[in-house]
């Protein structure tokens, strides 16, 4: 558990005065007290000497779970830090007047728990966060099964948008072929600059990464800012062009990719800012 010093209040301390993610979990909770209202007799019916089952009733398990329904489950991409810089960062980035609580767990994964509504929903959807350069992917909601996070908030750019495709309709429209749009930064919103336009969405890492798009027969690139780990070779993220198993299985020899020189430049680039 980290916090910052001051007056805040200890964690345990807030959990009593704030009740919001326990009112909130009510429905959630009826609904997996019935599917789970079996298993107690199930359970018992077969006993394994060697891995016996603990008999946690459904309303135990209800109860330890419960203060969990507020946590969020963290994960930087890319990069692995140690409890005491994520602990430090992420207080940075969250705490407000009252600390957070900080668990960490196996694979890079953390539980936050933040006892406040406004500074959840401020977490869950103030994004992209980013610890360095990398990102922060996170979960809403409290799983017991192993952690893993398929999407995450990223900017991207679309570099040499024709100028009168710069207004906000056009940019989400191109941009929710990428993702899930979720807003476009200032100068975007504001037409102050333009080289590029530059979006937050919401990707499915699990699904191929859109590279290009036309628009009236021309081609344009999509440029994802802090997303070095992506194969514009089948789209995927989690290994680079060169890496590329679709390249190795077919028998291709993978090429160099381009550095940045303009028309055929990398599609990921560094964080451009806050937005």
């Amino acid at each position: 558990m980290a916090w910052g010093s001051g007056s805040r209040k200890l964690f345990s301390e807030v959990v009593r005065e704030e009740s919001w993610y326990v009112a909130e979990s009510d429905s959630e909770d009826v609904a997996e007290e019935i599917r789970e209202a079996d298993c107690d007799e199930e359970l018992s019916d077969v006993e394994d000497p060697l891995c016996p089952t603990i008999p946690f009733s459904t309303a135990e398990m209800r109860g330890y779970r419960r203060e969990w329904r507020s946590a969020l489950i963290v994960k930087v991409m890319g990069r692995t830090f140690q409890y005491p810089i994520m602990a430090k960062r992420l207080n940075m980035l969250w705490a407000r007047n009252v600390p957070i609580q900080i668990t960490n767990k196996s694979n890079g994964y953390y539980f936050v728990r933040l006892t406040r509504k406004e500074d959840y929903e401020r977490a869950l959807t103030g994004g992209p966060w980013m610890i360095g350069d990398h990102y922060l992917t996170m979960q809403k909601g409290f799983k017991s099964q192993a952690c893993r996070i398929d999407s995450t908030l990223v900017w991207i750019r679309l570099p040499d948008l024709p100028i009168e495709l710069f207004n906000l309709e056009a940019v989400l429209c191109i941009a929710s072929r990428a993702g899930t749009p979720l807003r476009v930064d200032r100068a975007t919103e504001m037409g102050s600059r333009g080289m590029f336009a530059r979006a937050c969405i919401e990707v499915d890492l699990t699904k191929t990464l859109l590279a290009r798009y036309k628009v009236e027969g021309v081609e344009y690139e999509i440029k994802y800012e802090g997303l070095d780990n992506v194969c514009f070779e089948c789209g995927m993220y989690g290994h680079s062009k060169s890496r590329c198993p679709s390249l190795h299985v077919e028998g291709k020899i993978p090429q160099r990719e381009h550095e940045n020189d303009g028309s055929q430049g990398k599609k990921h680039v560094e964080p451009y800012g806050s937005g």
